[in-house]
């Protein structure tokens, strides 16, 4: 377990190809159901559960979804296991580094004070996202890292109106 995080990690650092993952539908699943229980335990750090679990499902699977769709136009659809165990396990780790910050924030409001430096930092691990799922996809396509953070930056725009429209803020 320890390899594989490690593996994880020098991918998100642009260390490791994601390519040299098995493409393994077991590894997949096992970090997709880890994603899952991350994405869950998030949600009880920063936000009300019971409204939020859907928007947990429907996110991975869309994620999942999108990333089929992108390989099979750029005719990659042979790399969609070894790319979607590494932009899922390269999530996980980010979720769980996401989660201090998340409490931080949900802190710094609790006590009546403006989480403005917790959410700066929490922008950034969301532009530190953008750039490895970028890295990964562009990696998968064998094309432009700028391509890749441009697919992801669409993924992004579309996840967000998609989260507004079903699952609206209220308040």
């Amino acid at each position: 377990m320890w390899r594989l995080i490690q593996v994880f990690s020098e991918i998100a650092l642009h260390r490791r190809d994601p390519s040299e993952l098995p493409a393994s539908r077991f590894l997949l699943s096992l970090t997709f159901v880890t994603y899952l229980a991350v994405g869950f335990i998030s949600l009880l750090v920063g936000a009300p559960a019971e409204s939020l679990i859907g928007l947990i499902i429907l996110e991975s699977f869309f994620y999942l979804w999108f990333i089929w769709l992108v390989l099979i136009v750029f005719n990659r659809s042979n790399r969609f296991l070894q790319t979607a165990t590494a932009l899922l396990g390269t999530e996980t780790l980010l979720g769980i580094i996401r989660m201090p910050i998340l409490a931080w924030v949900d802190a710094t409001r609790t006590s009546g004070g403006e989480p403005t430096a917790g959410a700066f930092v929490y922008f950034l691990l969301l532009l530190w996202s953008i750039d490895v799922a970028g890295f990964v996809l562009s990696r998968a396509l064998q094309n432009a890292y700028f391509v890749g953070v441009l697919i992801v930056m669409g993924y992004v725009a579309i996840s967000f109106t998609l989260r507004e429209y079903f699952f609206p803020v209220i308040g």
